[in-house]
């Protein structure tokens, strides 16, 4: 089993991105303007016994930068930034899921 968390400034880029958020434990900047502190928000509901590896998608380098902090495996979606896990967009669902653990 494992967590997928995936950050967006604002909820209504899920559904234009082909998300289907029914079920999905989401966290937002409503919550805190952290990142940080949104990934450890978003952790807590989904385990909070942190028990389950998380796989975090972000598209820049803080998002590297959050994710190294915090021990979570990254995906960097897109061409900002450098990561050696990297896809170009959500196109192939089998390319974004190769990468979680």
């Amino acid at each position: 089993m494992c967590a997928v968390l995936v950050y967006f400034y604002q909820h209504l880029k899920y559904k234009p991105a082909g998300f289907e958020t029914e079920g999905l434990v989401l966290a937002s900047s409503n919550g805190h303007f952290a990142r940080i502190e949104i990934m450890k928000s978003a952790r807590m509901r989904v385990d909070p016994t942190n028990a389950f590896p998380i796989t975090y998608f972000g598209d820049a380098e803080w998002d590297v930068r959050a994710c190294e902090q915090l021990g979570v495996n990254l995906v960097l979606v897109g061409e900002r930034g450098e990561h050696h896990q990297r896809i170009k967009n959500f196109t192939s669902l089998d390319d974004a899921l190769r990468y979680v653990k």
